[in-house]
C-alpha cells in the first residue's frame, strides 16, 4: 500500500511536470499567447545584442546613401521637385558599375494612383513631368527600383487621392512596374518591433507590384529570381528559411549589427548631395563596382525611422531602408534567420523540464539545486550559441520557466514523498512533531499522562503453517494496513509493527484530553473491520482475529538511542501494564479489555460503551491487583 501510495507521488509529479511544459510551449510553439509575443520575442532582440556583429557581404555590397540633413539644406526646395536630380544620382552609380540601384523615397507621384490629373493639381504635374525624364532614363536601364507604400487601411498606394478623386497611372510608376521594379516597402512588426517581413504584401498577391523591395534588390544583383513552390521559397535552385503567416510566407531579419546615430549598421555610406555634385560635373563615381545601393531619407525629420531588436540596448531606432538593406545583406551572405519547428519547442521545454525535474526529485538539494542551475545556464548559452553561430532561433525563455517550475513540482513531490516514508516509519504524529520543531531535540523525554493500545492476531501460527510465505506477508500486508487506518482515523501514534503485532500511543506526543476514549473506539473499530473483512474473504484463509489491550497512566516519552540511531518511545510500568492486558484476553474469552484507569477516563466520552468487568487481576511482576473490563457496544 505504501508503495503504490509512493509510485503515485512519482507519476502525479511527472504528469505535473509534462502539463505544465505543455502548457508553456504548445501556444509559444505555434507563434501564439502572451509568452511568445511579451517574453519569447524580448528574448530574442536580447539574443541579436549578445550575439554581436554579423558578416557583412562585400561582393556585391551594400551602400547606404543617406539623404541627410546637409542634403536637405544644399538642395533648398521640397523632395517633390528632386526626381531629375534623384535621376541623375541613379544614372552616375548604374554608370559606375551598381548591380542596382534601390529608391526608397516616396518622391513624387510614385503611387498607382496619384491623382494628379485633377485640375487644382495640374501646375504641379506640370513640374513633375519636367524633372522626371532623366529618372525615367534610368529607371528604363531596368537596374533601378522604385518604392510604393500599400496601406492597408485604404487598400491604395500612398500617395493617396483625396475621397472622389481618380486614380492615375504616371510615367515614373509605369516605367518601374514594365520593368518589374515597382515593389512594396511595407514592413512586418511584432509588439512594435520590426523582426520580419513578407515576400509578398497586397493579399498574397504575387504580382511584382506587390514584391518586396529588398527581394527584387537581390534578384537583380544575383540574376535570378524568387519563385514559391510549394508554398516554399526559393531564389533559384535554394530555399529561403520562412515562416507563415495566414499563408504568407514571412522572412526573418537578422540584422547585422546595431545602428549608430547615422541609422545604419553597414559602413558602406554616402551622402545624397556629395553623389549630386559629382553626378552634375560629371566626374565618374568611384568604388560602386558591383555594390546594391540604396537611397534613402537619413535626416530623423522625415521620421523614416523603425525600431529594430537593437533598440533593447543603444535605445536607437534605425532608418527604414536599414530593414531592406539587413534583408539584402541576409540574403547575399545566406546568415538567415531559422526558427524552430513547434516540434522542437515543445520537445526541448520537454527535456529541460524533466532533466530539472528529475535532479529535483531523486538527488538532495544541495546536489539538485547547483545541478539545475547548471542546467539552465548551459541551456542558455547553448542557445545563444545556436543562434550566433548558425541563425537558428530555438526557445528561450519557455523552457527555463518550464525548468523553473519542474524544480520546484518536484521538490514539493519530494517533500510530500520524504514526509510519506517517514511517517511510515515513526508514524504520522511524531512526524508531525519532528517537523513543527525549529529545533530538533536529538535525546531526550517528558513525563505525560498516555493511554497505550497493545494488538496482537489470535491463532497466527497455525495459519502461518498451513500458508505459503508469499501468502503470510499479503496477508499481514492487509491486515496492517486495515488496521493502520483505523489509528489513523483517531490520532494514534502508531508505535511500532513487532511480528503481528501492534503498539499504538495516545496523547503523545500531541496533547489529546480524550486520549482514552480514542483508544476504545480504535481497539473496537478495529475488531468490527476485521469481521467484516472476514464475511468479504468467503472463506479464504486471513487474519480475521485479534487480541487488544489498553491502559491509561503516567509515563515517560521521547527520543531514546544514540545520536545515530533513535526512536520515539515510551517508557514505564504502565506501559507494560497495557501489555500484560492484552495476554489475558485469551484466558478471559474476550478479544478487547481495558484497565480500569482507561475505564474511568473514557466512559465519560462514550456513552454508547457497554462496560463489562472481568474481575480483578493479578499481574506478573505486579504486587498490587487491578480490575479489568470487556468493552462491547450497547445493543
Amino acid at each position: 500500500m505504501l508503495g503504490a501510495k509512493l509510485g503515485r507521488v512519482s507519476r502525479n509529479c511527472l504528469v505535473l511536470i509534462v502539463l505544465l511544459s505543455l502548457v508553456l510551449s504548445l501556444p509559444a510553439g505555434y507563434g501564439q499567447g502572451p509568452l511568445y509575443s511579451v517574453i519569447e520575442l524580448r528574448a530574442l532582440d536580447l539574443m541579436f545584442v549578445l550575439r554581436g556583429k554579423e558578416p557583412i557581404s562585400t561582393e556585391p555590397g551594400v551602400v547606404m546613401i543617406g539623404i541627410d540633413t546637409r542634403s536637405f539644406r544644399e538642395q533648398g526646395r521640397n523632395t517633390v521637385f528632386w526626381l531629375e536630380d534623384i535621376g541623375l544620382v541613379c544614372k552616375a552609380l548604374t554608370e559606375a558599375g551598381a548591380l542596382c540601384v534601390g529608391i526608397d523615397l516616396l518622391v513624387g507621384d510614385n503611387g498607382l494612383g496619384g491623382g494628379l490629373e485633377v485640375p487644382k493639381y495640374r501646375a504641379v504635374r506640370d513640374v513633375l513631368e519636367q524633372e522626371e525624364g532623366v529618372l525615367l532614363e534610368a529607371l528604363a536601364s531596368e537596374r533601378v527600383v522604385l518604392a510604393q507604400y500599400f496601406n492597408p487601411r485604404t487598400n491604395t498606394l500612398v500617395p493617396n487621392p483625396e475621397p472622389g478623386e481618380g486614380f492615375a497611372v504616371n510615367a515614373l510608376a509605369s516605367m518601374a512596374q514594365s520593368q518589374g521594379n515597382l515593389c512594396l516597402v511595407n514592413t512586418g512588426e511584432e509588439q512594435g518591433v520590426v523582426r520580419i517581413v513578407p515576400y509578398l504584401t497586397r493579399q498574397s498577391d504575387p504580382t511584382p507590384g506587390s514584391r518586396m523591395f529588398a527581394f527584387r534588390l537581390v534578384e537583380l544583383a544575383r540574376g535570378k529570381l524568387f519563385e514559391l513552390k510549394g508554398g516554399r521559397l526559393y531564389l533559384g535552385e535554394d530555399e529561403i528559411p520562412t515562416e507563415r503567416d495566414g499563408g504568407v510566407p514571412m522572412i526573418r531579419i537578422n540584422y547585422p549589427g546595431p545602428p549608430d546615430p547615422w541609422g545604419s549598421a553597414f559602413s558602406r555610406r554616402a551622402s545624397f548631395v556629395d553623389l549630386l555634385g559629382d553626378a552634375k560635373a560629371k566626374r565618374p563615381l568611384q568604388g560602386y563596382q558591383d555594390t546594391i545601393c540604396i537611397l534613402f531619407f537619413q535626416d530623423p525629420a522625415e521620421q523614416d525611422y523603425r525600431t529594430t531588436p537593437y533598440n533593447l540596448a543603444t535605445g536607437l531606432d534605425s532608418a527604414g531602408a536599414e530593414i531592406h538593406a539587413s534583408l539584402v545583406n541576409s540574403l547575399l551572405t545566406g546568415r538567415l534567420i531559422t526558427r524552430a519547428s513547434p516540434g522542437v519547442w515543445v520537445g526541448l521545454t520537454l527535456a529541460l523540464a524533466l532533466t530539472v525535474g528529475w535532479a529535483a526529485f531523486r538527488l538532495r538539494w544541495y546536489f539538485s539545486l547547483p545541478f539545475a542551475l547548471l542546467a539552465l545556464v548551459g541551456f542558455f548559452f547553448t542557445t545563444v550559441s545556436l543562434f550566433a553561430r548558425q541563425g537558428y532561433w530555438v526557445p528561450l525563455v519557455t523552457p527555463i520557466l518550464a525548468g523553473i517550475g519542474a524544480y520546484l513540482v518536484a521538490y514539493v513531490a519530494r517533500y510530500d514523498l520524504v514526509k510519506r516514508l517517514l511517517g511510515s516509519m515513526v508514524g504520522s504524529q511524531v512526524m508531525d512533531r519532528m517537523l513543527e520543531e525549529t529545533e530538533v531535540t536529538m535525546l531526550g523525554g517528558e513525563r505525560r499522562r498516555v493511554t497505550v493500545l497493545f494488538s496482537d492476531i489470535n491463532d497466527f501460527t497455525p495459519v502461518t503453517e498451513r500458508s505459503s510465505p508469499d501468502r503470510v506477508i499479503t496477508m499481514l500486508n492487509e491486515y496492517f494496513a486495515a488496521m493502520a487506518e483505523i489509528v489513523e482515523k483517531h490520532e494514534g501514534n502508531l508505535k511500532q509493527f513487532v511480528g503481528d503485532a501492534i503498539m499504538v500511543i495516545y496523547n503523545a506526543p500531541h496533547d489529546q484530553p480524550d486520549h482514552a476514549a480514542r483508544a476504545v473506539m480504535t481497539g473496537l473499530e478495529m475488531i468490527e473491520r476485521l469481521e467484516e473483512m472476514k464475511a468479504e474473504a468467503n472463506g479464504r484463509e486471513g487474519f480475521y482475529e485479534v487480541k487488544i489491550g489498553i491502559n491509561t497512566g503516567d509515563v515517560v516519552v521521547g527520543n531514546v538511542g544514540t545520536a545515530k540511531r533513535m526512536e520515539y518511545a515510551a517508557v514505564g510500568d504502565d506501559v507494560n501494564l497495557g501489555a500484560r492486558i492484552e495476554t489475558l484476553t485469551k484466558k478471559l474469552g474476550a478479544f478487547l479489555l481495558v484497565s480500569a484507569a482507561t475505564k474511568k477516563e473514557a466512559e465519560g466520552h462514550l456513552p454508547e460503551i457497554e462496560w463489562v468487568s472481568r474481575g480483578v487481576q493479578q499481574f506478573k511482576g505486579k504486587t498490587a491487583e487491578m480490575e479489568v473490563f470487556e468493552v462491547r457496544r450497547k445493543k
